[in-house]
């Protein structure tokens, strides 16, 4: 369980026991941990099965191209459950990118290396513009 001590209980996030503690818009709470089910859908098989092979081919990859990964990784900021930023790793950056592309077409090669981040172009001027009524 993840705990940031605070001026009365703090943050608490994870399981301990059969203790479940969470966060949500209004606040920690916590809940008694259930068993979920595992219906083993056509989905969710699908969904573990591109995951596999994402992670398969991530051990096929030279050292540049986990460098490559890494670097890109190093360019996101994501949230962990108690809403601190972090940087994904450049596996965890590859199988997002990846599982992403076998949403959008399961026969699709996936990508070895990792996406160009360009910057917005500069915003050069802005009119107004007011309408009496």
């Amino acid at each position: 369980m993840k705990y940031t001590p605070g001026p009365m209980i703090g943050e608490l996030s994870g399981k301990a026991g059969c203790v479940v503690a969470s966060r949500n818009r209004n606040g920690s709470y916590l809940r008694t941990r259930t068993i979920p089910i595992n219906p083993k859908t056509t989905s969710q098989q699908n969904a573990r099965n591109n995951l596999s092979a994402i992670a398969a081919t991530w051990r096929t990859l030279t050292d540049a191209q986990r460098a490559a990964w890494a670097a890109y990784g190093l360019t996101i900021t994501l949230f962990d459950s108690l809403g601190r930023p972090y940087t994904p790793t450049g596996s965890q950056a590859y199988s997002s990118v990846n599982r992403t592309i076998y949403v959008y077409d399961p026969t699709a090669a996936l990508a070895t290396t990792p996406p160009v981040v360009a910057a917005p172009t500069a915003l050069l001027s802005i009119t107004p513009t007011a309408t009496s009524v």
